[in-house]
């Protein structure tokens, strides 16, 4: 099932890239890497993906440095979204929480097709968001991304600081540090295990 989520995801991933591509250059005359549109062709199609490579294809680089534009910042989205978040949950105490981290833990197998496509509803131009122009756009991905990353990062942010909670707890009480300098502390020391989560 993970797997068949991933290949949907690439998929749908790629295609939206192949639109955004198709409907900007005659728009802007410039692709989303700078490069002037009349370098910027389809690719050859009897080349293999090593001569692509090896020839330098324009529009093949334009396509990998969109991907990693929008995974890098979606990525950075969700850390400023779910560390706070995980953290938040980790350290307080209130009514519901027990809920509250099911369904985290249940939303990091949130299928990425149907992200994708409560996206496109959203931002389509029927849809509540259809006014924005975001449809096929890198921001539309960014934000899909985003949902996706955003509940992975707050589950594994709760778990690591609720771990070093429970070893510097009694520290932290007898110093009478506030809630909010408790969670700049633990994701400080828990840094380089949040790195690795992300």
């Amino acid at each position: 099932e993970s797997r068949r989520n991933s290949a949907a995801s690439s998929v749908v991933s790629s295609s939206c890239i192949a639109v955004f591509l198709h409907c900007y250059e005659p728009i802007t005359n410039l692709t989303i890497s700078g490069c002037p549109a009349q370098y910027c062709r389809m690719m050859p199609e009897n080349a293999s993906a090593l001569d692509l490579v090896l020839s330098g294809d324009p529009t093949l680089f334009a396509i990998d440095r969109l991907s990693l534009l929008v995974s890098l910042s979606a990525v950075g989205l969700a850390a400023l979204i779910g560390v706070p978040f995980g953290a938040l949950i980790a350290l307080t105490r209130f009514p519901g929480r027990q809920a509250t981290v099911v369904v985290l833990n249940a939303l990091m197998g949130l299928p990425p097709v149907v992200v994708g496509l409560a996206v496109f509803l959203a931002l389509s131009r029927s849809g509540p968001l259809g006014s924005w122009g975001l449809l096929f756009t890198p921001t539309a991905m960014i934000v899909a991304q985003t949902i996706l990353v955003t509940p992975i990062v707050a589950a594994l942010t709760r778990q690591v600081i609720e771990d070093l909670w429970i070893e510097y707890r009694d520290e932290l009480t007898a110093m009478n540090v506030g809630p909010a300098k408790r969670v700049a502390t633990l994701v400080w020391d828990a840094r380089f295990s949040l790195v690795t989560a992300l």
